[in-house]
């Protein structure tokens, strides 16, 4: 079950990245919401998951400049690891259940 909690957490350039992504799926609905350091309750978007791989779209802030997220990540207990796909390139991401 992907609901809850999660810490991210992936390298770039500029340092490590951590965030937490909160995720609820409800009668085939997925919503959730990123908090970091830059950003706030920022809602995720044009989300879906399906057997064990969760989508979606983030707008988010960073130190090098406001980027869009497309994230593909994949639950393997209380493990999510995939990817963010950015404006800046792309990121290994992993993450726990929190």
């Amino acid at each position: 079950m992907i609901d809850g909690t999660w810490g991210l957490s992936f390298d770039t350039p500029i340092g490590r990245m951590a965030m937490d992504l909160t995720v609820s799926v409800s009668g085939g609905e997925v919503s959730g919401k990123i908090n970091s350091p830059n950003n706030t309750d920022v809602a995720i978007t044009d989300a879906t998951y399906s057997g064990d791989e969760l989508r979606f779209s983030v707008y988010l802030n960073s130190p090098a400049g406001a980027t869009s997220v497309s994230a593909n990540l994949k639950l393997a207990g209380d493990s999510l690891n995939g990817s963010f796909g950015t404006s800046f390139g792309s990121f290994v991401v992993s993450g726990v259940r929190k």
